[in-house]
């Protein structure tokens, strides 16, 4: 990850065909403490909320800390709609967000699983720090047992760098991490003039201090 200071990604609610991503709250609690105590929603996170004061905890670190703008509430626009299922009259669906710098993180209901929210989700916080211009890489970690977490993330675009066995420790016990990362588009193409022209000039150098010393 970007060993940097947390950028500021533009207070913004964010909006998909489906989906709102929005800031959090303090009366978020109530529907996210469901979510985030479900075991096998929190399975590869060492995060489990035991009990509903450890979800108002959470909220409260979101907001105070030196990015509160970063975390968003994943929001269903039509609670109601027949599409959700067991999902009726429950808008929160889930988190996201970026953690140290530029560590995408997030967290769906079991209930609005197998439906694209995840997806739809990333693809519009990704399309707006994108646009926003704060970031030009974004990574993931994820344990290669979360068959349904990598897919989402290889569906918006992220890829394999490496590997890792044992790296933390949840309630079902030690994980391991498949580490992958996303660039903005075009970030790569100008990293890589950049990089040729830096050459250029020092070849350029290289051969003006040769003709010097002749």
């Amino acid at each position: 990850m970007d060993n940097t200071i947390q950028p500021q990604i533009e207070t913004a609610i964010i909006e998909t065909p489906r989906l709102m991503l929005r800031p959090a709250v303090l009366d978020d609690a109530a529907e996210l403490y469901p979510i985030l105590s479900d075991t096998e929603t929190m399975q590869y996170d060492v995060g489990i909320h035991r009990k509903p004061s450890d979800t108002e905890e959470f909220l409260q670190n979101v907001l105070s800390s030196p990015s509160p703008t970063n975390h968003f509430i994943i929001v269903l626009k039509t609670p109601t709609d027949t599409e959700t299922g067991p999902l009726e009259g429950k808008s929160i669906i889930g988190t996201m967000g970026f953690w140290h710098g530029n560590e995408i993180a997030f967290c769906l209901s079991r209930a609005s699983w197998g439906k694209g929210y995840g997806t739809e989700a990333l693809r519009g916080l990704l399309a707006h720090t994108w646009a926003a211009g704060t970031l030009r890489r974004v990574v993931a970690d994820v344990d290669p047992r979360n068959e349904r977490c990598l897919a989402m993330l290889r569906k918006c675009g992220f890829r394999f760098v490496a590997a890792e066995t044992d790296t933390m420790c949840t309630h079902v016990g030690w994980c391991d991490s498949v580490y992958l990362e996303v660039t903005r588009p075009g970030a790569e193409r100008k990293h890589l003039a950049g990089f040729r022209a830096a050459i250029l000039l020092g070849l350029v150098a290289f051969d003006t201090l040769v003709q010097e010393l002749k």
